[in-house]
């Protein structure tokens, strides 16, 4: 269930890297074969012991876990807050809050990628911590028709 709450906050680059997780992780055990047909096999097979998460993901996880709880903090004030203004501000600390932890996420892995020599996953990883610390990009606002022109 974490893994689902864990994927669904993230923006599209960071799916990416997360299917990328088992290449960027050191090799884990191997997977424990099942038979086709458990009945077969003599019954049902016991559920397979839980595997300990690898250290980067320990680390990413702890850094989710930490994001987690300071909005459900922060969420809990805006829910008791009548102020409009102190509102605003509370959601601007929450995409704060999120935008850093996307960082954090990107350089844990970047720190990964480096040990393990993966030149290109550090490459595409540095684009994305670029992309997200860009600033906005600025347009010019349209001119629009109003809406009493159009209607005469």
């Amino acid at each position: 269930m974490r893994a689902v709450r864990f994927a669904m906050g993230l923006p599209a680059p960071m799916l990416v890297l997360l299917a990328l997780m088992p290449v960027l992780s050191a090799a884990g055990p191997e997977p424990i074969p099942f038979p086709a047909d458990p009945a077969a096999a003599g019954g049902m097979q016991p559920a397979p012991a839980a595997v300990a998460p690898t250290p980067m993901v320990a680390e990413l996880l702890a850094a989710v876990d930490e994001q987690e709880r300071l909005l459900a903090e922060i969420r809990i004030e805006v829910g008791l807050t009548r102020s409009a203004s102190r509102r605003l501000e509370l959601h601007r600390r929450i995409e704060t809050i999120k935008r850093d932890t996307e960082l954090q996420l990107l350089q844990i892995q970047v720190a990964y990628a480096r040990r393990e020599g993966r030149v290109e996953v550090v490459e595409l990883l540095e684009a994305a911590i670029a992309q997200v610390t860009a600033p906005p990009e600025r347009r010019e606002p349209e001119m629009r028709p109003s809406p009493t022109a159009a209607s005469n």
